[in-house]
């Protein structure tokens, strides 16, 4: 028997979205960002004349963390596949901001940051409990990729010279979750989950110190179907 071919996944996505009825929508998310970010460094060897010195690698899990706010504005077309509109796919494209106050944690100084996203992605509907004539209840799943930006006012010095210790472009990518509440056939009202698959790389020093950032995201979301 033939393995199915993942090549094959697009076109039958498209084929299902050519027959059913596109329905354009845009939204609005807002609500929480909860941080974490590690600090890691690989070995080092420091040379004093013909003595040397030898840093070892170390990691230090959560060396900052800190909770902070987030919006997000989006749009796309959602689609039903069956009569009573219980099952369908969207795609939505997003662009959104959030700000953080890291805290380290041995010293608990404050750094201010920023992370800045753009990103598409793709969600399974399930309006599957039927409230009323006009209402239902469901849950979706999905997943998004984009670029996510990360800046702080954190810096840190090299030589003579300081740089910031936040400041990267990093690929995007992370499931999403929630809850929908479908209203009078226009009005979604969601509680929205994102927990990255892997943690972003925002840093890397001359030194050979890495920080990695895992952001937890937390939202209420509208959109208005059209």
């Amino acid at each position: 028997m033939k393995k199915p071919n993942l090549l094959h996944v697009p076109a039958i996505l498209i084929a299902l979205f050519s027959l059913s009825e596109a329905r354009f929508y845009m939204g609005v998310d807002i609500g929480q960002v909860y941080s974490m970010m590690d600090k890691s460094s690989e070995e080092q060897t420091t040379y004093f004349g013909t003595s040397s010195t030898v840093v070892p690698a170390y990691h230090i899990k959560n060396a900052y963390k800190g909770y902070g706010y987030l919006i997000n504005l989006n749009l796309g077309n959602e689609y039903h596949f069956d009569d009573k509109n219980m099952f369908g796919l969207r795609w939505i494209g997003s662009i959104g901001y959030g700000n953080t106050n890291l805290i380290q944690q041995d010293y608990g100084i404050q750094y201010f940051s920023h992370m800045l996203n753009l990103s598409i992605g793709i969600d399974a509907l399930f309006d599957v409990i039927q409230i009323d004539e006009k209402n239902t209840l469901g849950f979706f799943i999905g997943l998004e990729s984009g670029w996510v930006v990360f800046s702080s006012n954190a810096t840190y010095m090299d030589g003579k010279n300081r740089f910031p210790l936040i400041n990267a472009l990093s690929l995007l990518l992370t499931p999403r979750f929630g809850v929908l509440l479908f209203e009078n056939d226009h009005h979604r009202i969601e509680v929205i989950g994102k927990v990255p698959v892997y943690n972003y790389n925002v840093n890397e020093t001359e030194y050979g110190v890495y920080y990695f950032a895992t952001p937890y995201e937390v939202m209420l979301g509208y959109k208005y179907i059209f």
